[in-house]
């Protein structure tokens, strides 16, 4: 893996000078410490910074060329197919001069021009410079893993791996785009090709951009249709085509010669990639745990868990205790890795630094589940949804009035499930509703934002979505809208901050293009089973209690408890009026008068729900909201302070 960085002038007689690429690469050399590259000719500089692993010493990351040199690369990601395509390129005349798996993107572009993409399978962001065309080409992976980020100035277009890189340039001038601020403030993410920053844009999954003459060309090589063709009576053939396409998506992964390092959660998810892994490689897996020692019931109930798949599999296993005094240790290096500000309660920076200083630079783990099958709380809430709209449709004769109502009904339920986190228990815990975007920002703020409401961009996605079930439809508007623009961004920063690859079978769009075609009913049948057809495909390869078990916890580090019996003085310190008035976007009374509700009641309980123990704090709980600003005001302070 690596970080990229580039510069396209363009005044064509303009010639870029190494220092300017060289700062920026500076920026991002985490993702890449051990070696860098660079290519100047024309108007054009290219840069890359590469990871070096040792167990795969053909994978040398260069700035890469055809046979001609009149076609460059450089590439942050892994391409899994490329020995297939390598084959079949040398069949038809190419010539290779290196062992590296991105050198086919090259060939292929040769080959293919702008439809190269479509023949991928892997985590990519590249930039591409086509000498005798004299354009660029900017790309990303399917569904959005790797980021690639750029801005057009009227000297020409800057674009690297991470925003930072941007900042470092002399003639950038930093200024927050409100129209972005109102999607983190109320919707959590920010979407692209939006930005936090004005003039800074992403490129979107699954896209190709081309800028030639002065002018940008934008192209969608991929698309997810949700067909949802597999019915309960296909059971049997789901189960088989899912096991194939896991088990695929696993052995290219393994095929690249690494050690098999894996992080436990204690759920469904890495103990079915344990097996596999286990079943493929016939050795000894090492795994890896991060413990919350104070943390929940729950998450002792999660240990527990570990410790019993940890003696079946046999596996050489590290636990790691972190606890509310390391996390905020860690909070300065996790802010600096996201550039854009963002609410998120992932391990996953504790787990990287983990196995980083173990030794390796590669591991797997199982994000992507819950968006192919249905985990999160709200997934089983919409079930419930749609056991009321299938009840109403019998009472209503007019169908084409009801399915224009449904439609608007669909838009206003999303958006609720949207906007409130249902792992929190009861009762769900809100976001930020857009009605009081008066009462949290100065009126200043609040007059830039005023057009931009969550719910039409949710509307938006939701109108556009092609499932016709409402528990597909809220599953592939959260792998349009939370999956790319927060999770798979959780998953890379926090993890190549440490210098580590992480490596996610489930997210392959392969799996979610077979998702698409299987109905909600074979993902989640009722409100007590979720992942169905993924805990029927594993009965046979993992403990029978895990993979019969709705238990799931969730939400990484245990922030409603830490916030509420550790954080408090931290909490009050970084939301004062001192440090708040330096921006003056926020009205500090609102804000004041939210902590203080918060703080009120300190009392909580714990209550039985289902099979597991909750945390249920008494009063108010503005988890949430509260930790939203908290992040929000330590990223202004990181890059604006």
């Amino acid at each position: 893996m690596s970080g990229i960085a580039g510069f396209l002038s363009l005044n064509q007689n303009h010639k870029i000078i190494s220092p300017n690429l060289q700062k920026m690469l500076k920026e991002i050399r985490h993702r890449g410490p051990d070696s860098n590259d660079f290519y100047f000719a024309d108007n054009i500089g290219l840069a890359i910074c590469s990871l070096e692993i040792k167990e795969a010493a053909f994978k040398i990351d260069k700035v890469l060329h055809n046979e001609d040199k009149s076609i460059f690369l450089i590439c942050d990601g892994l391409i899994y197919n490329f020995r297939e395509l390598r084959k079949t390129l040398k069949k038809e005349g190419h010539k290779f001069y290196s062992e590296n798996d991105t050198e086919v993107i090259v060939h292929l572009y040769e080959k293919e021009h702008l439809n190269f993409c479509k023949q991928l399978e892997g985590n990519f962001a590249l930039a591409l410079w086509d000498r005798n065309k004299q354009q660029l080409i900017l790309a990303r992976d399917h569904l959005g893993v790797k980021p690639l980020y750029y801005n057009i100035t009227s000297k020409g277009i800057n674009f690297c791996s991470e925003i930072k890189s941007i900042l470092a340039t002399s003639d950038f001038k930093k200024e927050i785009s409100f129209e972005a601020l109102g999607y983190f403030l109320f919707n959590r993410i920010i979407p692209a090709p939006l930005t936090i920053f004005e003039r800074i844009f992403s490129v979107c999954p699954s896209t190709v951009l081309v800028f030639k003459n002065n002018k940008v060309e934008e192209n969608k090589y991929w698309q997810l249709h949700f067909t949802e063709e597999y019915h309960q009576e296909n059971k049997d053939l789901v189960i088989k085509l899912l096991r194939k396409e896991l088990e695929d998506s696993i052995k290219e992964r393994i095929s690249f010669p690494l050690p098999p390092i894996l992080a436990l959660s204690g759920g469904l998810d890495s103990t079915v990639l344990l097996s596999f892994m286990k079943k493929f490689t016939g050795g000894s897996i090492k795994t890896f745990y991060v413990r919350y020692p104070q943390s929940s019931l729950n998450k002792n109930r999660e240990f527990n868990r570990v410790k019993e798949i940890v003696k079946y599999f046999k596996t050489d296993h590290i636990n790691y205790n972190v606890n509310p005094a390391d996390y905020l240790e860690g909070l300065e290096k996790i802010i600096r890795s996201f550039d854009s500000p963002i609410s998120m309660f992932s391990g996953h920076y504790f787990i990287s630094q983990l196995i980083q200083k173990n030794g390796f630079k590669v591991f797997f783990e199982g994000d992507g589940s819950e968006e192919l099958f249905g985990g999160y709380w709200y997934h089983f809430f919409s079930r419930i949804l749609e056991d009321y709209l299938n009840y109403l449709k019998r009472f209503d004769f007019n169908k084409k009035a009801f399915y224009k109502k449904r439609n608007f009904c669909f838009t206003e339920l999303l958006f609720l499930l949207e906007n409130y986190d249902w792992r929190f228990g009861q009762p769900p815990v809100s976001v930020f509703p857009f009605k009081i975007a008066s009462s949290l920002l100065n009126p200043s703020v609040a007059r830039k934002i005023k057009n931009n409401t969550p719910f039409n961009y949710f509307k938006d996605v939701f109108c556009r979505t092609t499932a016709q079930n409402f528990i597909n439809t809220v599953l592939e508007s959260d792998i349009h809208t939370f999956f790319p623009n927060h999770t798979l961004q959780v998953i890379d920063r926090l993890s190549m901050v440490n210098s580590i690859i992480p490596c996610s079978p489930f997210v392959n769009y392969k799996l979610f293009e077979l998702s698409g075609r299987i109905s909600s009913a074979l993902k989640i049948p009722d409100i007590r089973v979720g992942k169905y057809v993924l805990k029927e495909m594993a009965k046979d390869l993992i403990p029978k209690n895990i993979s019969s078990s709705i238990f799931k916890e969730g939400g990484g580090v245990p922030m409603r408890e830490w916030l509420l019996l550790d954080f408090e003085k931290f909490v009050k310190s970084v939301l004062s009026y001192k440090r708040l008035k330096k921006h003056s976007l926020f009205n500090f009374e609102f804000v004041n008068d939210l902590i203080n509700e918060h703080y009120s009641k300190k009392d909580f309980q714990w209550y039985k729900a289902g099979p597991s123990m909750k945390f249920k704090k008494k009063g108010a709980d503005h988890t949430i909201k509260i930790w939203n600003l908290v992040m929000f005001q330590l990223w202004w302070e990181k890059y604006f302070g």
